[in-house]
């Protein structure tokens, strides 16, 4: 599944004008770029049409491979905070930073 919602009210951030990108992908389908290749083609609309400043993200701490997919995208970790039933990270990735990223879908 796929999805897009405004970042305020989330924990870490507040007032900020970003979107936050949901990928979740089902467990029989892990590990085949779905994640990835989803969350680039939102990025890549969020900074080239509708021309983003920033787009944030959140994820659950025990979650290394949701961690990974971002950091690879180029986001970079903000901090992190409480969460629900697990410690947050928190990131943010900046249209600049996207710009300068090689998008090619290679997910080595």
């Amino acid at each position: 599944a796929l999805a897009v919602r405004p970042a305020e009210g989330r924990r870490g951030f507040s007032d900020t004008g970003f979107l936050e990108p949901m990928v979740s992908v089902v467990p029989g389908q892990w590990r085949k770029g779905f994640g990835h290749e989803a969350l680039f083609a939102v990025l890549g609309y969020s900074f080239d049409a509708l021309r983003l400043a920033a787009v944030a993200a959140v994820n659950d701490v025990p979650n290394v491979a949701s961690e990974k997919m971002l950091l690879k995208a180029g986001f970079r970790s903000l901090s992190e905070v409480e969460g629900p039933k697990y410690r947050l990270g928190t990131y943010i990735l900046e249209r600049k930073a996207w710009q300068q990223r090689d998008h090619t879908l290679s997910r080595g």
